[in-house]
């Protein structure tokens, strides 16, 4: 068996992210997406200012 190689940077993970569906018979019958995101990302930077312009937004995950 291959080595396993992990990501490297930081992970951020988001856990139940509800989402509805977006065509009416979804909205309709009520059908709901629960979503889990693991999302790798450099976050150097961030940990070093403590300044939100250099990280992430969880809304713009969320939007995706």
């Amino acid at each position: 068996m291959g080595e396993q190689v992990l990501p490297i940077g930081d992970k951020l993970v988001l856990r139940g992210l509800r989402f509805h569906g977006v065509h009416p018979k979804e909205n309709k019958l009520g059908q709901k997406f629960v979503v889990d995101v693991d999302a790798w990302l450099d976050l150097h930077k961030a940990g070093q200012t403590d300044n939100l312009v250099d990280t992430i937004s969880y809304t713009k995950i969320y939007r995706s």
